[in-house]
């Protein structure tokens, strides 16, 4: 038996580097082959991705080119019906059409980064396709934060259900500088301390909050910093606010990849989160890999990882993450402590999860 990851986003999302966490708690501990069908294709994997990227194009070709990723998943999934398949949920339209071919096989685990996504919590229409699916077709699942877990409830969903813990991300922290772009080094200030907001910026990740926040800072501090946003604005949200000219900013507002993350991550000194709303967040644990300590706004999931992890960052009222940031830089505190991240490596979630993910690989194999 096989297990098979598929992601539908895949390259653009970054999530990637969770994907490889959780492929090696399958090899390391099930001793599981792992394919990916997805848009991209693991270091070291000479194939063709499975999926053509349905993000490329203008809005007809990328129908076409969702449609043919569907159909070829539908047929792959029909010519191999008694494998593990993990798939990799966000709680968007698409997903809907992935889970309708899911549910038929018995092996399937919808790994639930949202239950809905979260632009999309009004619609009661998306809602409803959701709830009849979970409460009545899905068999088993895995959700990653409160959140989903309130909407699963409120969907119906009474199906198997682990708890996914935090997975330290496996980043090997080499680059190769030849493969970062100018616009990425030039970004850097090795004279000052360097604050990076990074990842698909939304209204939802603050970056308006992060800009007026820069604003209110005193001269004194300013002339010590260093501010970078990197990734795809995806909304405008980096445009609606006008940093002051005193403010040394830096917009590399495109995709950034492998080599170039790895660069920013080594090069800069926080990681700025002044997000209105998350449950999860890959950027999050990639600061952790790069032991960046991070500035993040006073909301529930943030809170409850700087609860546990006290010394990986600094918490600030969404109002005040101008003092956040003063905080952060006039601070000589010690970030991550061995205490700390003794305590964030050797988690004994972990081995539950895997303990429990394992039971439900049993079934299936006697199943087989």
């Amino acid at each position: 038996m096989k297990a098979y990851i598929v992601d539908y986003i895949g390259k653009h999302s970054g999530v990637q580097y969770y994907i490889d966490s959780f492929t090696s708690i399958l090899k390391d501990s099930f001793g599981l082959e792992v394919g990916i069908l997805s848009n991209y294709q693991p270091d070291g994997v000479a194939a063709r991705p499975f999926m053509i990227d349905h993000y490329e194009g203008n809005k007809l070709q990328k129908i076409l080119k969702f449609l043919m990723n569907l159909r070829r998943f539908r047929k792959y999934i029909k010519n191999n019906p008694n494998d593990i398949y993990i798939y990799e949920s966000y709680g968007s339209l698409l997903d809907v059409f992935f889970l309708k071919i899911l549910c038929k096989y018995k092996g399937h685990l919808i790994d639930v980064h949202e239950a809905i996504a979260l632009n999309r919590d009004n619609s009661k229409w998306l809602k409803t396709k959701f709830a009849k699916i979970y409460s009545t077709k899905i068999r088993t699942l895995m959700s990653h934060s409160l959140r989903s877990q309130k909407y699963l409830t409120e969907f119906g969903y009474s199906g198997y259900h682990f708890k996914v813990p935090h997975f330290r991300y496996h980043v090997k922290p080499e680059f190769d500088e030849s493969e970062v772009a100018q616009d990425i080094r030039d970004a850097v200030d090795p004279a000052r301390i360097n604050l990076l907001m990074f990842g698909t910026i939304t209204k939802e990740k603050g970056a308006d909050i992060f800009i007026e926040s820069l604003n209110n800072l005193p001269e004194s501090h300013l002339k010590r910093i260093n501010v970078i946003f990197a990734g795809r604005d995806f909304d405008g949200s980096c445009r609606s606010v006008t940093p002051n000219e005193n403010v040394k900013v830096k917009f590399v507002l495109r995709f950034v990849k492998d080599d170039e993350l790895k660069y920013l991550f080594s090069k800069v000194q926080f990681l700025a989160m002044p997000y209105r709303i998350t449950s999860q967040s890959g950027v999050l644990e990639m600061a952790f890999c790069f032991k960046k300590p991070i500035i993040a706004s006073n909301i529930p999931y943030f809170k409850s990882v700087l609860d546990s992890y006290p010394s990986f960052g600094i918490i600030s009222d969404l109002e005040n993450f101008d003092k956040g940031i003063i905080s952060a830089i006039d601070s000589s505190r010690n970030y991550f402590n061995d205490a700390d991240y003794n305590k964030y490596t050797n988690q004994e979630t972990i081995e539950s999860f895997k303990t429990e993910l394992g039971k439900w690989i049993k079934i299936l194999e006697h199943d087989n």
